[in-house]
């Protein structure tokens, strides 16, 4: 008797979460060109699965330059956006612009399956799933970030936000 109550307060507390989870198929594919300043590599989303304070993005990214290109995922308050969502807030009115009033979010990942190269060869392809905490917010944009990255040839690290986003 004692076991069917534990698995049935189980099943009660566990359907909450896996109703309100939520998969958006997107299939973005974005790139970077040199002749824009970067590396050419190509950035593909599959995926977005959102579910109570987690979420994971299913993606890849290829290195299409002539060039290896490092790739940094170790959290650092000193570089740019890595691997994880950007969510812009909502508009405020106020007087100073969205560059400074702090007008977006960011939630990076904290897990990586499999894991990126410390180095991306040229040619070459990660695929995996890149996962993080926080609640994402609703009606609001959101973008899937990339990098950090590294290469000989720039001077600085770069990254990537799509140009593409979803609402929830």
């Amino acid at each position: 008797m004692k076991f069917a109550i534990v698995v049935l307060a189980t099943v009660a507390l566990a359907a909450p979460t896996a109703a309100r989870t939520k998969t958006l198929p997107l299939d973005w594919i974005e790139t970077t060109r040199s002749r824009f300043g970067y590396p050419a590599m190509t950035f593909r989303v599959q995926s977005v699965t959102i579910g109570g304070s987690a979420w994971s993005v299913r993606a890849s990214v290829t290195n299409r330059s002539a060039e290896q290109i490092a790739v940094v995922t170790v959290p650092s308050p000193y570089l740019a956006y890595r691997f994880g969502l950007l969510a812009s807030k909502p508009r405020r009115r106020g007087p100073f612009p969205e560059t400074l009033s702090h007008a977006r979010t960011w939630f990076g990942a904290i897990s990586f399956a499999p894991s990126p190269p410390a180095v991306l060869g040229r040619g070459r392809t990660w695929r995996g799933t890149f996962s993080g905490r926080g609640t994402i917010p609703r009606a609001t944009l959101i973008r899937v970030t990339f990098g950090d990255f590294l290469s000989r040839r720039l001077q600085w690290s770069f990254s990537w936000a799509t140009t593409d986003a979803f609402r929830l």
